[in-house]
């Protein structure tokens, strides 16, 4: 058998080649890549938010892209879109009173898992040493997932 170099634990990025996958940056881009996933599985479980989602996808690829070394800066409007949203929801919900335990829907578990996701892809963001303007995104984005959650389960039975 032919050992390749991810075998031994090495692999490419945009700005370097042979890095170690124990790097901050590839580990945040496992994060971010597992996050696109479950917003991909948010999206077939929520299908009037799919569009919203795949743009928010489109958007991880590209703050994956950042991580990788592109030397690009994400995009402040995304940011605050997310916030916009974010702000519309907290209107339209009941105010939070209470933990808010994952599990009452399809559409709300698929929701909270993406959420849990970002918040690791948060966290490695910032052992990554990410730009300011991709820790707000992935920080906002969090907390958009959540109030989406949180508008499913708010919704009448």
């Amino acid at each position: 058998m032919e050992i390749r170099k991810g075998d031994a634990g090495l692999t490419d990025s945009l700005a370097r080649q042979n890095i170690s996958k124990s790097d901050p940056r590839i580990i945040a881009l496992a994060h971010l890549d597992c996050l696109n996933t479950e917003l991909g599985a948010a999206k077939l479980a929520c299908p009037a938010l799919a569009p919203r989602l795949e743009n928010l996808q489109n958007v991880l690829i590209e703050t994956m892209g950042i991580i990788s070394g592109s030397g690009k800066i994400l995009d402040s409007a995304h940011t605050a879109a997310l916030e916009e949203s974010i702000n519309a929801l907290k209107t339209s919900t009941p105010p939070l009173k209470k933990f808010v335990l994952p599990g009452l829907s399809h559409a709300d578990i698929a929701l909270h898992r993406a959420r849990a996701c970002a918040r690791l892809a948060e966290t490695a963001c910032v052992a990554a040493a990410a730009p300011v303007e991709t820790l707000a995104f992935i920080n906002r984005l969090s907390l958009y997932l959540f109030m989406e959650a949180y508008a499913q389960s708010a919704k009448p039975a």
